[in-house]
C-alpha cells in the first residue's frame, strides 16, 4: 500500500435540513485501509460495510441530543492497552467496561477518588476498587470518623502508617469468623 495514494469520499445525509452534503479530502490510504480493517474486528457482524458503521455509530454519538456524552480517546500505546486488558481480564472485565465502570459508579454517588501527592515524585501506582458492598463502606466510614479522616482520606492514611511501620497487624482467619458472609476480593 502506498502511502503516498489518498482517498477522497463524500456523505450525503439523507432528510437532513442542512448541511446534508459533506466531502473528507486527502486521507492516506494506508490509515484508510487500516481503520476499514479496524471497523471490521469492532462490528464483525457489518462485514464489509463496518466501517461505515462505525463512522455512524460515531455521528449518533456525538450528535446524540446533549443527553449523551462520547468518549473517544487516541494515542495510546498499544504496549499499555495490551497492560489494561490483561489487568482487567485477571478480574473478569475488558478494558473498556472497567472505565464504564466509573461514570456508572459516579452516576450512584458510589465513585470516590484518592489522590496521593507525594512530594518526592516517586514512581506512582493506581489502584481500583469496586463492588464494596454497602455494609463495608459505611463501617470504613465509621472508622474514618474515629480517626478524624474522610473516607477516602484513610486509604491514604493507611497506606501512610504501614510506610512509617506503625500498623500492625495480627492473624484473623474471618474465613471461620462467625460475622464473614465469605464475600471474597479478586486480584
Amino acid at each position: 500500500m502506498c502511502a503516498n495514494k489518498q482517498i477522497d469520499f463524500a456523505i450525503k445525509a439523507t432528510g437532513a435540513t442542512g448541511a446534508g452534503v459533506a466531502t473528507v479530502d486527502g486521507i492516506p490510504a494506508d490509515l484508510w485501509m487500516r481503520f476499514v480493517e479496524r471497523a471490521a474486528e469492532i462490528m464483525p457482524e457489518r462485514k464489509g460495510d463496518a466501517w461505515a458503521a462505525v463512522l455512524s455509530e460515531v455521528i449518533a454519538n456525538i450528535g446524540g441530543g446533549g443527553n449523551t456524552h462520547t468518549l473517544i480517546l487516541t494515542d495510546i500505546p498499544l504496549d499499555a492497552v495490551k497492560a489494561l486488558e490483561e489487568v482487567a481480564t485477571d478480574v473478569g472485565e475488558s478494558a473498556d467496561s472497567l472505565v464504564a465502570k466509573l461514570y456508572m459508579f459516579a452516576q450512584g454517588n458510589s465513585l470516590h477518588i484518592v489522590k496521593m501527592i507525594d512530594e518526592q515524585h516517586q514512581p506512582a501506582h493506581l489502584m481500583m476498587l469496586y463492588g464494596i458492598p454497602k455494609r463495608h463502606w459505611e463501617a470504613w466510614e465509621q472508622l474514618a470518623q474515629i480517626a478524624d479522616e474522610t473516607a477516602e482520606s484513610m486509604f491514604g492514611r493507611l497506606l501512610q502508617l504501614v510506610e512509617e511501620g506503625k500498623a500492625q497487624v495480627t492473624k484473623n482467619d474471618t474465613a471461620n469468623s462467625t460475622t464473614s458472609d465469605g464475600d471474597r476480593t479478586r486480584v
